[in-house]
């Protein structure tokens, strides 16, 4: 089982993470940099970990490096448009990719390993459903079987959520701790956008789609983030510091909507009409804007 240690202190970096196993496990860090401490002992599990995140921290380590270059760079200028803006985001999803990318090249020599599975559920959001089932057969029987895979195999084969078709309902948790479901919006245009804190292109959508909650929300038209973090205080740090002020929901436990939505790559997002039927799937840009316009009009 995956378990987190978050020690008393508002700094980002005093967050890790292991793997209960029956084996004693032995932690040194320093205070300030508990996310990169070294761990000692622990189960198999624990040491696949281990030996991942000592290939992959340098990755870690420059991707927060761009992200926070990036976030400099927005509270100057204000434009996520720019040349230098847009090769930061494309820098910043090689790096987000290239842990996965040496993970899941480890599940083909350890097919049979617990952590493979795991490799492919933190990869999955961020691949295509082909490359999710070609990884997927490459598995150990036993690992297909073990309850992580089933829920890998029924995203694998559900149904796609298409244009044309309905809207699945659903039932989250919004960050004020309300309930929120998607029929509540009968009547209006529903901008659905699903999203993690980790994923670096989800948050430069997230400052797109606050302008387009700025231009379009008074004219009717509701934006709902959908959130797939498994760590609750990674989404609420995340979601305070891109400012989104709209319906914001996490999807952390069942992953519900993911599912249903047979969302496997981030982000993706959903037009949905008054009559909860979707109208357009994964418009960003000035794309979104043409579509939201010919709606409602020009701003």
């Amino acid at each position: 089982r995956l378990a987190g240690l978050y020690f008393g202190t508002e700094n980002a970096n005093e967050f890790t993470v292991l793997f209960l196993e029956e084996d004693d496990i032995h932690m040194t860090g320093e205070k300030g940099k508990v996310k990169f401490s070294k761990f000692a002992g622990g189960g198999p599990v624990n040491k696949e970990y281990k030996a991942f995140w000592v290939a992959t921290q340098p990755d870690y380590i420059k991707r927060n490096e761009l992200i926070d270059q990036q976030m400099k760079l927005y509270q100057k200028e204000k434009d996520t448009t720019s040349a230098e803006f847009q090769a930061l985001s494309k820098k910043i999803e090689e790096y987000i990719w290239k842990p996965h990318e040496y993970a899941l090249e480890k599940l083909k020599e350890k097919p049979g390993h617990y952590w493979s599975l795991v490799s492919l559920e933190n990869a999955m959001p961020l691949m295509e459903r082909e490359e999710v089932a070609k990884y997927f057969q490459l598995l150990d029987e036993d690992l297909k079987q073990h309850p992580k895979g089933k829920a890998i195999e029924a995203r694998i084969n559900a149904d796609l959520v298409k244009v044309g078709g309905k809207a699945p309902d659903f039932k989250l948790t919004s960050i004020n701790g309300e309930k929120i479901s998607l029929s509540q919006f009968r009547g209006q245009y529903v901008l659905i956008d699903f999203w993690a804190s980790y994923c670096g292109s989800c948050r430069v959508e997230n400052r797109r789609l606050a302008e387009v909650y700025k231009d379009f929300h008074a004219k009717g038209l509701e934006v709902v983030s959908i959130s797939g973090d498994t760590v609750r205080d990674k989404w609420i740090e995340a979601s305070e510091k891109d400012g989104i002020s709209w319906i914001n929901l996490i999807d952390s436990d069942a992953q519900q909507a993911l599912v249903e939505y047979n969302v496997l790559l981030i982000p993706t997002s959903f037009l949905i009409d008054p009559n909860g039927m979707v109208i357009e799937k994964n418009l960003k840009g000035s794309a979104l804007v043409d579509k939201l316009e010919s709606i409602y009009g020009s701003k």
